[in-house]
């Protein structure tokens, strides 16, 4: 196997194994590793390359799966630790947001219910103190209306004396004119009453009059209306007579067609007679 030494760069990535020799030059770096791990008889440096047998080449290659195994073991721990940290910071952020929350909830309920609480001591607290003042007010206040109704209780009473002294003065000197007007007033009604009852007299009879002369006028009427009735039925039933001698069944019908004129006729005079009696009423 041949290993290139130039510009530092290394055949199949033997760089891992070459990472604890801290020396500039390559090939520097490559016969010191090689003098340290193998015999001078497995390998040989040239100007730019370095020859190796097979089992040195076997041995270098084992290592280096090695050293890149527990490197990328390395690799990998890290990343996954700074996964795991990464995801247990955000679920740290979240369960102290979580619980930033709920103490925010619980020391808010705590905070309403003490505030409620203290709500209402002062709520009754004030009220206490509230009613105290209105019962203070309330006896000045009473105290001050009992002294102002006291006053005005005096005030009233030496009021109604004056008035009922000089109610009693006028009404001394009222009487007597009273009296006199009363007189007058009586003689005055007695007299109207007796014009007003000989008026009323000469009304009554004025209007019984009246009614007598319009009973006699309807009276005489309906007479005169009654007679001319008979007369016409009896001129209708001779000259039904005549022509029933003409024709006998012509005759029949004649009759009965009269009988129903006649019961026609007396139903009229019955309603005229009713409209002249209800008139008659209304007039008396």
């Amino acid at each position: 196997a041949v290993v290139s030494t130039q510009s530092g760069h290394y055949d199949r990535g033997y760089q891992p194994l070459l990472a604890a020799i801290y020396t500039k030059d390559a090939k520097d770096k490559v016969s010191l590793y090689l003098t340290k791990n193998a015999s001078e008889k497995e390998w040989q440096a040239g100007k730019t390359k370095v020859f190796m047998k097979e089992t040195l080449e076997n041995v270098l290659e084992q290592q280096r799966v090695i050293i890149l195994g527990s490197a990328a073991t390395m690799i990998q721990k890290h990343w996954r630790g700074a996964i795991a940290r990464m995801h247990y910071r955000k679920r740290l952020d979240n369960i102290i947001k979580v619980q930033s929350i709920v103490r925010a909830h619980l020391y808010r309920k705590l905070y309403l219910q003490t505030k409620s609480a203290a709500l209402v001591v002062q709520k009754y607290v004030r009220g206490h103190i509230a009613r105290q003042l209105v019962a203070e007010m309330w006896a000045e206040k009473c105290a001050r209306l009992e002294a102002e109704l006291e006053s005005q209780r005096q005030a009233l009473e030496a009021r109604r004396a004056e008035m009922e002294r000089l109610r009693k003065e006028a009404q001394e000197q009222e009487a007597d004119q009273l009296r006199k007007e009363l007189e007058e007033e009586e003689a005055a009604r007695k007299k109207e009453e007796e014009e007003r009852k000989k008026i009323e007299e000469e009304r009554m009879r004025e209007a019984m009059r009246k009614m007598e002369e319009l009973e006699k006028k309807r009276r005489e009427e309906e007479a005169r209306k009654l007679e001319e009735e008979k007369i016409r039925i009896e001129e209708e039933r001779l000259e039904k007579e005549r022509r029933w001698s003409v024709s006998g069944r012509r005759l029949k019908n004649k009759r009965r067609i009269s009988c129903v004129k006649s019961w026609k006729k007396k139903k009229l005079q019955e309603r005229r007679k009713k409209k002249s009696e209800r008139r008659s009423k209304k007039r008396g």
